[in-house]
């Protein structure tokens, strides 16, 4: 679940003077693009992780100086000492002695050295009211997933810092269930229910004193009197102290402020930090339309068709020309290759209209389509097929349908080039047919993905004076699709620039790309059209 996630509700508990960072189970890098953007480029950042395939992709984040692949602490090199901060985010659940693993971390901090780590607690509400109905059912995802081993709570959490040589500076719980719509009814109770509103624990303890004896499960320390008072009035206090901060009314008048100073920039076009705020937008002097680099001008088309095919992975390009030749109508391809090499077309069976353009890694697929929307090079076309060489994680992957990243990409591709006729349905549907848009249907997502992305899809929105109720988000996730033609010139009017889009190495959770793929749907709406869900492929990869 949180291989490639960047954690951003723990931003906050980084200790902003850390240089020397260590982030055990690292997974993909997520929280590792976390660490970089909250400490800068001066910090020296280097992650552990176990899974070989997952170092792979970590090292290749950008976020890290330097990464490990092996076990925590066996695979920490001997420089890998005097460190600011070791994290563990939602890494000691998993472990048969997380005690022991404290204890041996010592060798590795500065004497004022900090752990910060993220633990589920399983006093959550939802645990709970399972449990009070005789459940206890282990899942692939969250506080009971079935590769957890140990269970806290606070006051535990307190207590294995304590004994293994930690002072507990900040514990206080975060992803709150009550912000869950399921959980509305229990708001006004909040403060009763205390600790079983948190997902998870965040925890930052300072190295104090390494015990003379190892920690361990099996052969705990005696547990000294004085020690464990300090431990119960501390897991009193810092609960207290979140009671009255997270008090149902008191967080209530303070996200309402919040919310009306964002509506008030809004409305009033004031710049905002996002990049592509419609504040800054409309200050912008002459705004140009960039076109597509190397773009010859525009002429009417005489095919009917054009395929945009955007290149970051070239390994993945033989295999997607080669489901072009499904294709039963006279069509022009445009590849965008941000791949930083050249690509090699010969033999691919690409029609001889095909460009090339190299584009800049930015913006993921986004831009560059964009881009080429706005050079005109997709004028006068009655359907535009969008695709790209995709490679997403499988956390994103089982949220829609499919068990891994790669049977994403065929289930995405295979709805509209599977064979002749599922090209020749996806085709009519957005030529002859009420579709503005059309996708694999288990990839058209709704409300429920909205995420972080409403503010900076409203900015985009305003661009072009299309309206975007948050109940009516529809869009085809994954960006590949097939589009109507008639929908380029409403794109063309968002007049979008590189310095709209965050730097492609950036730890932002809300991006502009991810407002663009949302903005699809209203677009379509925009146009008296809709977003159509196509049947999912035969089951086989697609060749």
């Amino acid at each position: 679940m949180y291989l490639d996630d960047p954690r951003e509700e723990f931003a906050d508990f980084i200790p902003s003077g850390a240089r020397r960072v260590a982030d055990v189970g690292c997974g993909k890098g997520g929280f590792g693009r976390t660490l970089r953007a909250r400490l800068g480029a001066g910090a020296w950042i280097v992650g552990v992780e176990s899974v070989a395939e997952q170092a792979h992709v970590a090292r290749e984040s950008h976020s890290f100086d330097e990464v490990e692949q092996g076990f925590f602490p066996d695979a920490m090199p001997e420089g890998w000492a005097d460190l600011d901060l070791i994290c563990f985010m939602d890494v000691l659940e998993h472990l048969y002695d997380p005690w022991k693993v404290l204890f041996e971390s010592h060798q590795f901090l500065a004497h004022d050295g900090r752990v910060l780590a993220s633990i589920p607690n399983i006093q959550y509400l939802p645990v709970l009211t399972d449990l009070v109905r005789g459940r206890w059912d282990y899942e692939d995802t969250g506080t009971l997933d079935r590769t957890h081993v140990r269970f806290f709570t606070r006051r535990s959490i307190i207590e294995m810092f304590h004994r293994a040589g930690y002072e507990v500076e900040r514990i206080e719980g975060v992803n709150d269930a009550l912000a869950q719509f399921r959980y509305r009814w229990f708001r006004p109770a909040g403060r009763i229910l205390g600790d079983a509103r948190y997902m998870h624990m965040a925890v930052v303890a300072k190295r104090v004193k390494r015990p003379l004896s190892p920690v361990t499960l099996l052969d705990p320390t005696p547990a000294d009197h004085g020690v464990m008072e300090q431990v119960d009035a501390l897991s009193k206090a810092s609960a207290l102290a979140q009671q009255r901060r997270d008090d149902p009314l008191a967080s209530l008048r303070r996200r309402g402020r919040h919310l009306a100073a964002v509506e008030a920039k809004f409305r009033l076009g004031l710049p905002t930090e996002l990049p592509c705020d419609y504040g800054t937008w409309r200050r912008r002097h002459d705004v140009d339309v960039p076109a597509a680099p190397d773009a010859r001008p525009a002429v009417r088309p005489v095919a009917p068709l054009a395929v945009v095919l955007h290149v970051f992975y070239p390994d993945l390009l033989p295999e997607l020309l080669g489901q072009l030749r499904v294709i039963d109508v006279p069509f022009d391809l445009i590849v965008t290759n941000a791949s930083g090499a050249p690509l090699d077309l010969s033999g691919s069976g690409a029609p001889q209209s095909t460009r090339v353009l190299a584009v800049e890694n930015r913006g993921r697929d986004i831009w560059p389509f964009l881009q080429v929307v706005q050079a005109g090079l997709l004028d006068g076309y009655e359907a535009v097929l969008k695709l790209h060489t995709k490679k997403s994680p499988q956390g994103v992957a089982t949220t829609l349908g499919a068990s891994t990243g790669e049977e994403w990409r065929d289930q995405l591709v295979g709805s509209l080039l599977a064979t002749e006729q599922t090209f020749r349905g996806a085709y009519d549907t957005v030529t002859t047919g009420p579709g503005g848009l059309a996708c694999d249907d288990a990839s058209v997502a709704g409300p429920e993905a909205w995420s972080t992305d409403r503010r900076a899809v409203r900015h985009l929105a305003r661009r072009i004076g299309v309206r975007c109720p948050a109940a009516d988000l529809r869009f085809p996730a994954g960006s590949i699709y097939i589009m109507r033609g008639t929908l380029v010139p409403v794109l063309k009017e968002l007049r979008m620039s590189a310095e709209d889009f965050e730097d492609e190495h950036s730890a932002a959770y809300t991006t502009t790309a991810h407002a663009v793929e949302r903005l699809m749907g209203y677009v379509a709406r925009s146009e008296g059209l809709d977003v159509v869900g196509l049947p999912a492929p035969a089951t086989g990869r697609q060749r």
